[in-house]
């Protein structure tokens, strides 16, 4: 598995489909060590957060995303 870099939108336009796959694999690859430890003893879910993070943020490549990291 590639190592997670952060795309901005049209980086991640350029990529083939298989390519955009891999950048989701890496994304949740990266980011589910860190929703796990700061989820536990909470009660919340790590997947179910990064999936929602995910789906908000397209996997990391919104703007407020990539400019702020947020």
């Amino acid at each position: 598995m590639p190592e997670f870099k952060q795309l901005n939108r049209k980086q991640y336009k350029k990529l083939s489909k298989s390519e955009k796959e891999e950048f989701k694999k890496a994304y949740i690859a990266h980011h589910l060590p860190m929703f796990k430890e700061h989820c536990e003893g909470t009660g919340l879910n790590p997947e179910m957060l990064l999936a929602q993070t995910a789906k908000e943020s397209g996997y990391g490549i919104s703007g407020l995303s990539y400019a702020d990291f947020n």
